[in-house]
C-alpha cells in the first residue's frame, strides 16, 4: 500500500526550472486526482475539501521535517509560514536534491560546449540542428537530445553516472534500469513506450568538491571540475538485440526476472554488505548472467532499482562511436 502512494513527475520551480521528482500522491487521507496532480506539478495551487472537512490549499516545494529536507505537499492548514507560491531555496551543501540538481545542469552545459557543438559530417560540415530537449513531454518519452548527422536523425536519450565521479577512474560498468521497485515502474531499458533511438552513456570524472557551472567574461563557460568523461553513443535497438543474444533473454524477460529479484524469489542471490556490515543490495549472477551483465538490486535509494549491470569495455564494442572528451581534446574509439 505504501509504494502506491508515491508516483514520479516534472516538476516546475518557482524559477522556471524543470525537475523530475517522486513525491506523495496523496495528502492527509486525499488523494490528489490528475487534474490536481497536473497542476501540482506546474507549480500551482490546489484547493480542496480533506476526508475531515477542512479547505486545505497548498502547492509542491521542498521543505524541512525532523531536520530533513523533503520534497512534497505543503499547506496552509498545518504550517504557520505558508506562502500562496512554491519556494524554490537554495538546499544545504550536502542536500542529494541540490547536488543532483546541480550535477545535471554542469552535465548538459558540459556536453553541449565540448561534444555536440562540435559535431561534424563525414565531409566535414558542422552539424548544425543540435537541439537541447526542453519540453516536458518529450522529456518524459526519452528524449534529451535531438540532431541530423550525416543524413541520420539521432533521438538521444542521456544516461549519466554520477554516484562515482570521484573514484580514481570512472566505474567500469553502465547500470541499465529494469524497475523500480518502490513505484512498481518500468525501468527506461525495457519501457516500449519511450521514443529513444540512442542512448548516451557518460562516465564523468571530476576533480573532489562540488560541481559548479561558472560563467565568465572570457568564457562562456569554464567547468573546470569536469577532468574528462567516458561516453558511449549506443543504438537502442543493438543494444537490447545484444543482450538478448549474450543473455538469452528480452527485455520482458529481464522485467519478470527484476521483478523476482526485488522479491528475493530467484535461487542464488547473494547478499551485499556495506562497510558497516549492512547489507546494501542483492547481486545476481546465476542462470546466464555473468560478470560481464548481472542484476543489481539496490536498497539505499528512494526508488530501490533493480538493475542491469553491463560492463563499459562491452559497451564500448557494439558503440557507433565511443571514446574520451574533455575541454582541451576529444578523442574517438
Amino acid at each position: 500500500m505504501e509504494n502506491q502512494m508515491y508516483a514520479w513527475g516534472y516538476w516546475t520551480d518557482s524559477n522556471g526550472n524543470v525537475n523530475r521528482m517522486r513525491y506523495k500522491a496523496e495528502w492527509n487521507g486525499h488523494k490528489f486526482t490528475d487534474e490536481e496532480q497536473k497542476k501540482l506539478l506546474a507549480g500551482d495551487e490546489i484547493t480542496f475539501i480533506d476526508t475531515k472537512g477542512q479547505s486545505v490549499t497548498g502547492h509542491f516545494q521542498y521543505f524541512v521535517y525532523k531536520g530533513d529536507e523533503h520534497f512534497g505537499f505543503v499547506s496552509n492548514y498545518f504550517r504557520s509560514d505558508y506562502v500562496s507560491r512554491p519556494i524554490y531555496h537554495e538546499l544545504s551543501q550536502g542536500s542529494t536534491f541540490a547536488l543532483d540538481l546541480q550535477r545535471d545542469e554542469v552535465m548538459t552545459e558540459y556536453m553541449g560546449v565540448y561534444y555536440y557543438a562540435k559535431l561534424q559530417n563525414k565531409d566535414k560540415t558542422q552539424v548544425l540542428d543540435y537541439q537541447r530537449i526542453t519540453d516536458v513531454e518529450e522529456q518524459k518519452k526519452g528524449i534529451d537530445v535531438t540532431y541530423t548527422r550525416n543524413g541520420i536523425k539521432f533521438l538521444i536519450d542521456e544516461k549519466t553516472q554520477m554516484d562515482y565521479i570521484y573514484n580514481d577512474r570512472p566505474l567500469p560498468t553502465f547500470a541499465l534500469e529494469l524497475l523500480n521497485s518502490s513505484s512498481g515502474a518500468i525501468g527506461w531499458f525495457v519501457n516500449t513506450e519511450l521514443k529513444t533511438q540512442y542512448y548516451m552513456f557518460i562516465w564523468p570524472h571530476a576533480k573532489r568538491g562540488s560541481l559548479t557551472v561558472e560563467r565568465r567574461k572570457n568564457s562562456p563557460l569554464a567547468l573546470d571540475d569536469i577532468e574528462y568523461v567516458y561516453y558511449a553513443l549506443v543504438n537502442k535497438t543493438k543494444l537490447q538485440v545484444e543482450i538478448e543474444r549474450k543473455f538469452k533473454k528480452n527485455s520482458k524477460r529481464l522485467l519478470e526476472y527484476a521483478r523476482n529479484l526485488a522479491q528475493l524469489k530467484l535461487e542464488g542471490v547473494e547478499k551485499v554488505l556495506g562497510k558497516n556490515g549492512k547489507c546494501i543490495g542483492y547481486r545476481y549472477k546465476k542462470d546466464g548472467f555473468n560478470d560481464d551483465g548481472y542484476l543489481y538490486y539496490t536498497l539505499g535509494k528512494y526508488e530501490r532499482p533493480v538493475n542491469l549491470v553491463v560492463a563499459r569495455d562491452w559497451l564500448y564494442k557494439i558503440a557507433e562511436e565511443s571514446g574520451t572528451i574533455s575541454s582541451d581534446k576529444e578523442g574517438i574509439r
